[in-house]
């Protein structure tokens, strides 16, 4: 499983696409623009996650699949794309910024889940998902994840088509 954060997810997207050895990837805050995925639709399952910050005008809500980057995602016959959004989060949240550079997370406002649920809810998103496309190959144990998260919205794509939102 390929795994970035930012253009680092931009580029596990592009690499999942090209090796062969790769079963899946998560994109964190990272774009498809430019991509393979971008131009076809995804080919295997990803994991893609924004983070906005607890703030009136950002409002929580599943990405939406009718306005880019998003759109690209549903091209295709992928066999499973994850949108998630991580209320309390931010870009730098999948790093180790919560702990060493607290105020650049801030600086945009908003609230923030503490540096603890940071990492357990972004270390613990990409464990499931790579227990998932490792091992069982079943969405529904990585979506009971997502759904038992209280941070979390998501929606699930199949065939580029809603499958499921919470």
């Amino acid at each position: 499983v390929a795994v970035g954060h930012s253009l680092g997810g931009t580029i596990a997207l592009e690499a999942c696409e090209q090796e062969r050895r790769l079963v899946a990837c998560a994109n964190f805050e990272g774009t498809p623009e430019g991509t393979i995925v971008a131009e076809r639709g995804p080919s295997k399952p990803i994991l893609f996650v924004g983070s906005p910050s607890g703030k009136p005008d950002r409002p929580h809500v599943v990405p939406p699949i009718d306005r880019p980057p998003y759109r690209d995602l549903a091209k295709g016959n992928g066999p499973g794309t994850w949108l998630v959004a991580v209320r309390g989060g931010s870009h730098m949240s999948y790093s180790d910024a919560p702990f060493v550079m607290p105020t650049t997370l801030s600086r945009f406002g908003g609230e923030l889940m503490t540096p603890e649920r940071s990492m357990q809810v972004y270390v613990g998103m990409t464990e499931q998902f790579a227990r998932t496309y490792l091992g069982s190959k079943s969405a529904a144990g990585f979506a009971r994840w997502l759904s038992s998260t209280p941070e979390v919205k998501f929606r699930l794509l199949e065939s580029g088509k809603d499958s499921a939102v919470r």
